[in-house]
């Protein structure tokens, strides 16, 4: 499935995904206690970075939505061709 072909459903689903694993990193960094400073933060960082990235994705998913669920209304209230070229008294 491409992304153009994808619902809003399938792309949010997907960040969900992404955003979920972020969390387990996340979960991971800080689930040993005993780990080296410099490993958790480093990993925390990066878990960081990955649910950004989700957030954005997030955001962009929806604008996109947006727009293309603005256009098909637009679309919709545009008269086809046949319609301006066809007299008034048909």
């Amino acid at each position: 499935m491409t992304k153009a072909s994808e619902t809003l459903h399938h792309r949010l689903a997907r960040d969900l995904q992404e955003a979920l694993g972020a969390c387990g990193a996340l979960g991971g960094a800080i689930g040993y206690p005993s780990r080296h400073a410099d490993v958790m933060r480093f990993e925390a960082l990066d878990a960081a970075s990955r649910l950004e990235r989700a957030a954005a994705s997030i955001r962009r998913d929806v604008a996109d939505d947006e727009a293309r669920a603005a256009s098909q209304a637009h679309s919709q209230d545009e008269p086809d061709a046949g319609e301006l070229s066809r007299p008034a008294s048909e």
